[in-house]
């Protein structure tokens, strides 16, 4: 999802949301009854969960709703999806005072509304209930940024997903080239898209599809071990500018387009032309969500579609750096409780559910990644090799170790991507300058965006 935002709508947003914290204070204070005596608790109260809008989502959210309600009757569960425009509508809601209990957001863009209130912090109830089922210990450096803001949690994880190099098998096939193995290093790759391009059978093949958005691009940025930010939470300093991730950069957003030619420019991909499940092009970076688009070109997938557009495909981890590091991209969604809600014991109850295997069977079997290595191993990772196809989706799991977030916080990437990166990003792709011309102009943007952002912070 491609979210633009500029100054004035960030300003706009902020302002919209400042007089929420104030107002959330007339709520119920979670873990307390919402209304009515100790005889009143268990009469029949709704609930409203706020859910994208795509079919997938409403199926997983119907199912799991079913479930959650015939484990507790006295609480009915009413699902609002967005089929469009999704973080418009719930600033709109939000603003509106109609916003739902539970709120389905990105684990890099609900911080913003948690600094203006709209949030419940959750560690008391977490506490009080000794709740800790998505929240493994092996992967606590992925959620502790993801889930957790200013040092309280407010987060339940609903999907995490990692994104690795997905391959499609034909092109290796026809240059007689091997699959690419979680041993590879970065010049491995860098060679392999230049071995995997060029015309086949009066077809021309490409070795790569690019990424040019930022939270896809960060992976490469951080692959050897350098940061782009200070810190990546609420960061203060930029360090675009670092020459290795200017290096990296300029592969990704201008040479592998116009220098090299092993990436389709946009314009060779419209239309679903040139893309790695159009057959012709070799690998790209993607997600478990991208399954149905391998399976069937489409993401709402029949068996039907399946069986008439099925790419053959594998995965593997990004390549690793001449130092040996490596990081992924590791981000999905995490369901909030509005600070407003008249039923924090009810709404907190479907958030303990939410983040258990009762409705995290249904995340798996998706094709998303459900919360905890266990819940990987033993529900995702059997229906993804059954439904899928995949022989070896491991890779995903494994991921995990070296997983990243770009960033979070009032500044998010939404801001700095209408402000700063999109105008660089496109003048990169276009082939009009390269990394090394374009970044430090773009890291001094984008360090004025921040001294901005903190001298407004008093």
């Amino acid at each position: 999802m491609n979210i633009q935002l500029t100054r004035r709508s960030f300003l706009r947003a902020a302002a919209a949301t400042l007089g929420l914290g104030a107002l959330s204070a007339c709520a119920a204070p979670a873990g307390a009854p919402a209304s009515g005596d100790a005889g009143a608790a268990m009469e029949t109260v709704e609930i409203a969960w706020y859910e994208w809008g795509d079919v997938l989502d409403k199926d997983i959210a119907d199912r799991s709703i079913a479930d959650f309600q015939a484990e507790n009757p006295h609480i009915q569960v009413r699902l609002e999806q967005a089929p469009g425009q999704y973080y418009d509508k719930l600033q709109a809601a939000l603003a509106g005072g109609t916003a739902a209990d539970i709120i389905n957001n990105q684990t890099w863009l609900w911080q913003s509304f948690s600094a203006k209130g709209v949030y419940q912090p959750l560690d008391e109830l977490q506490a009080r209930d000794s709740y800790d089922t998505p929240f493994p210990d092996a992967w606590d450096s992925v959620y502790e940024t993801q889930t957790r803001f200013r040092g309280e949690l407010y987060g339940i994880p609903w999907n995490m997903n990692s994104m690795v190099i997905f391959y499609s098998k034909k092109p290796f096939d026809n240059m007689g080239l091997d699959y690419p193995t979680d041993d590879w290093t970065y010049e491995d790759f860098v060679q392999l898209t230049i071995n995997l391009t060029g015309e086949v059978d009066g077809q021309q093949q490409f070795g790569y599809q690019t990424n040019s958005s930022y939270e896809r691009l960060a992976c490469w940025m951080r692959l050897n071990g350098d940061k782009e930010w200070d810190q990546e939470i609420e960061p203060k300093e930029a360090l675009w500018d670092t020459p290795a991730i200017m290096d990296f950069i300029n592969f990704q957003l201008y040479a592998c387009i116009n220098e090299f030619g092993v990436s389709p420019t946009p314009a060779m991909m419209e239309g679903g032309n040139n893309q790695i499940d159009s057959g012709n092009v070799a690998m790209k970076m993607e997600g478990p969500w991208f399954f149905p688009k391998m399976a069937c070109r489409e993401w709402s997938c029949t068996e039907e579609a399946m069986a008439e557009n099925y790419v053959p495909f594998g995965v593997a981890q990004l390549p690793k750096a001449s130092n040996g590091t490596r990081a992924h991209m590791v981000f999905g969604h995490v369901l909030l409780m509005n600070s407003r809600t008249e039923h924090p014991d009810e709404t907190w109850e479907f958030l303990k559910f939410a983040g258990g295997e009762g409705a995290q069977q249904y995340v798996a079997q998706s094709g998303r990644q459900p919360v905890t290595p266990d819940f990987n191993e033993r529900l995702w990772k059997p229906s993804t090799i059954e439904k899928w196809g995949l022989e070896n989706p491991q890779p995903l799991i494994d991921a995990f170790e070296s997983g990243i977030l770009h960033l979070a916080g009032e500044v998010d990437d939404r801001y700095i991507t209408a402000e700063a990166y999109g105008p660089a990003r496109d003048r990169m792709v276009a082939g009009d300058a390269d990394a090394f011309e374009v970044v430090p102009e773009l890291n001094a943007k984008i360090q004025s965006l921040l001294d901005e952002y903190w001298a407004s912070q008093g």
